[in-house]
């Protein structure tokens, strides 16, 4: 946008803040219409038209969900693949040893720990292989099931990234606002015609400075147990401004022709034609009931996806979670719990997890994302254009039942019988098996949330496309883990970092970004970065990334120093701009 642009839009919002506080609270009905001046004029009426019934134009923005999984869990598992094109170099330490490796996506039989050994193990899907997880099943709703290798076919999975810094929270917002000024999640609202631009669903206060907008628009928080009523609760005042049709259509019109009599020369930021007007008013006067029962609907979907990722038998894939291997003290089976070293020393590993196992605040951000983008079966047109979710950093009610010994002194006098507790993703002190099985399960319920979105999102006509189309799901952490070569837990890998991104404009499994092979640094094949020549001979950067995903949204990358990994054709799908990813020793 050109600086007279800018200049334009800011004129625009101040004067209609300006007119809001002279028209008077006895017309507008203060509360209600506040909103819908502040929001709907500066969205809506810039595109008036995408509110008339059955217009498709209504999801064109451009849309970015930002999903962070918090704590830093381990990546190889899902989106980090370690051999891509199949035979990769590979190697961890100096003996390459299965059983003391933490690179594990399988089990076989053998003599390691509980009769198994552990292997790095992957299936070709498309042109690449990727880990072991993606060969099984994912939950659908309805107690249905889909391959993994669905969410797949949009998936965009960029590795060997190299963050700079070593801090849980500097990398977490650093993905989202690389040069510290706009965010990315601001670009996309400042594009937006939407109600409310963005959104953001689990973040506490300490994060609010994950999005910024060059144009001052501020993001929303939605959380509780009832987001859509507290949200659209300016639209659903039966007491003031919507005790009838007439009167909120005629209150709406009234503020309209005082504003336009003060406007003078501005007049022309306000809507003045009878269609635009017309549909201002159909905004307003949407029937927004039931939205309780709406969220419930969506969330207890999403709920039980989640619940049957962790506890569904017929979702066990073989090799990972089909048999029962049993715990020990080793290294393997290493827990934190009750604050201390421990090890897991029942007899099936597999019973950690059941269907009451969840993973925090994951259901809600689902519902709430379907519900903005989508419309909810309510409006013609999405009611965001950015979404900012935070989910819990553990896998909660992991079940104990008595099977955990200490590594080192006496757990005390707790009885563990019938208890559970939140396994932290933060896993420095987990053992190689533990995390196979905990975070392939973790994955498995994140994936199929996200599979479930985006077949929602499929299913919304946008122009010639799907909502898809004009929709990009980023899954971050804060970095990946480098992997420790005793078996006995990770690390933090921000110099081996992974960035993910779902979306129809990607039409086929793509990897992309070389690391290096263990050689002078130890545990190299973990996902460390190597030097892109596509870069300059630099690692892949945040600013990569940022400027990928501004070609995907079309914004202007706030790093235009750092070239995209992906180019974007006449059909608005993208295109590697990068070679085929490497492992380089």
């Amino acid at each position: 946008m050109s600086n007279e642009n800018k200049k334009n839009e800011m004129d625009r919002r101040n004067f209609l803040l300006k007119s809001i506080q002279s028209v008077g609270t006895g017309i507008l009905m203060a509360s209600p219409l506040e909103m819908f001046l502040t929001n709907v004029l500066m969205g809506v009426f810039g595109r008036a038209n995408a509110l008339a019934a059955g217009d498709e134009s209504g999801y064109l923005d451009k849309k970015l969900v930002n999903l962070t999984l918090t704590n830093g869990p381990s990546r190889w598992f899902w989106d980090l693949p370690l051999r891509p094109n199949g035979n990769d170099a590979f190697s961890y330490n100096t003996t390459n040893d299965p059983i003391t490796s933490m690179l594990i996506t399988k089990l076989n039989a053998g003599s390691g720990g509980g009769g198994y050994t552990g292997e790095y193990a992957s299936v070709k899907i498309g042109e690449y292989y990727l880990p072991h997880l993606w060969s099984g099943l994912m939950a659908t709703p309805n107690g249905g099931t889909a391959p993994m290798s669905n969410l797949a076919q949009n998936m965009l999975m960029m590795r060997g990234l190299d963050w700079k810094v070593d801090s849980h929270e500097l990398d977490r917002y650093l993905q989202m606002v690389p040069t510290g000024n706009s965010s990315l999640l601001g670009l996309v609202a400042d594009k937006a015609t939407t109600v409310l631009p963005s959104i953001g669903v689990g973040f506490s206060a300490t994060n609010s400075n994950f999005f910024h907008s060059g144009k001052g628009i501020t993001s929303r928080a939605m959380d509780g147990n009832d987001p859509f009523t507290s949200v659209f609760s300016p639209f659903t005042n039966s007491a003031g401004l919507r005790s009838t049709n007439a009167i909120a259509g005629a209150a709406i019109d009234r503020a309209l022709d005082i504003m336009k009599a003060k406007s003078g020369s501005k007049s022309s930021y306000l809507p003045n034609t009878y269609q635009d007007r017309a549909n201002a008013k159909k905004m307003m006067l949407l029937q927004f009931s039931g939205l309780s029962a709406s969220f419930l609907t969506l969330k207890t979907k999403y709920e039980n996806l989640i619940s049957r990722s962790f506890g569904d038998v017929s979702l066990r894939l073989a090799g990972l979670d089909n048999v029962a291997v049993g715990g020990a003290q080793s290294n393997q089976y290493r827990m934190l719990f009750s604050n201390r070293n421990s090890f897991y020393t029942g007899a099936d590993i597999r019973t950690l997890t059941t269907i009451n196992s969840t993973i925090a605040n994951l259901a809600a951000s689902m519902a709430v994302s379907e519900f903005m983008l989508t419309g909810g079966g309510i409006s013609p047109q999405s009611f965001t254009s950015s979404i900012n979710i935070m989910v819990g950093d553990s896998v909660n009610n992991v079940a104990v039942d008595s099977a955990f010994s200490a590594a080192s002194g006496a757990l005390g006098s707790q009885n563990f019988s019938n208890i559970t507790y939140d396994f932290n993703s933060d896993a420095h002190e987990t053992g190689s098996y533990i995390q196979m099985i905990l975070f392939s399960r973790y994955y498995r319920a994140i994936s199929s949330c996200l599979y479930e979105l985006v077949n929602q999102l499929k299913a919304v006509t946008a122009g010639s496309g799907t909502l898809f189309d004009q929709t990009a799901i980023s899954i971050t952490s804060e970095f990946n883990r480098s992997a420790r070569n005793n078996a006995g837990g990770a690390d933090h890998g921000w110099n081996g970092s992974c960035y993910s991104i779902i979306s129809g404009m990607v039409t086929q499994p793509t990897v992309a970004g070389d690391i290096k092979v263990n050689s002078t640094t130890a545990g190299g094949s973990w996902g460390i970065a190597s030097p892109m020549t596509e870069f300059s001979g630099q690692n892949g950067l945040i600013g990569n990334v940022a400027s990928t995903l501004a070609t995907m949204l079309e914004f202007k990358t706030p790093t235009p120093n750092n070239p995209s990994y992906v180019s974007k054709n006449s059909l608005g799908k993208v295109q590697m701009a990068v070679a085929k990813p490497k492992n380089v020793a």
